[in-house]
C-alpha cells in the first residue's frame, strides 16, 4: 500500500467511527425521549441511520429542546470533540502568525522605550 492509500483508508475509518458513533449517540436520545411519538421517532431513527452526518445533526437539531430540558443527565461528547477541533485549530493558526526574532527585537525596543517616557 502506497503512503496515499494508508490516508485514504485512515480517513474513512475516522469519518466511519464518528458516523457511528454520531448516529448511536442520536438513536439513544430518540429511544429516551418523550417529546416525539412512536411513529415519528421510527421515522428520526431513519433519517438517522439512511443519511450519514446530516441526519443525525438534523434529528439532534430537533431534539435539542428535550435534551436541554433534561440537564445534566446527557452526555454532550460530541460537542467536546467539535470544541476540540476548533480550538485546536485556532491553535494551529496562532503557532504560524507568531512573530519573527526581528519583529520580537523591534516591539521589545519598542515597549522598552515607550516605558522610559
Amino acid at each position: 500500500m502506497t503512503a496515499v492509500n494508508v490516508v485514504i483508508v485512515a480517513v474513512v475509518l475516522v469519518l466511519s467511527v464518528m458516523y457511528i458513533y454520531m448516529a448511536a449517540f442520536t438513536s439513544w436520545h430518540i429511544s429516551r425521549s418523550e417529546y416525539f411519538e412512536s411513529g415519528q421517532k421510527r421515522a428520526q431513527h431513519a433519517i438517522v441511520w439512511l443519511i450519514p452526518i446530516l441526519g443525525a445533526a438534523f434529528v439532534l437539531h430537533m431534539l435539542s429542546p428535550d435534551i436541554k430540558r433534561k440537564g445534566p443527565g446527557w452526555i454532550p461528547a460530541l460537542e467536546y470533540m467539535i470544541l476540540s477541533a476548533f480550538v485546536a485549530s485556532v491553535a494551529e493558526a496562532s503557532d504560524s502568525a507568531e512573530p519573527t526574532a526581528g519583529d520580537s527585537t523591534e516591539a521589545q525596543e519598542a515597549s522598552n522605550g515607550s516605558s522610559n517616557d
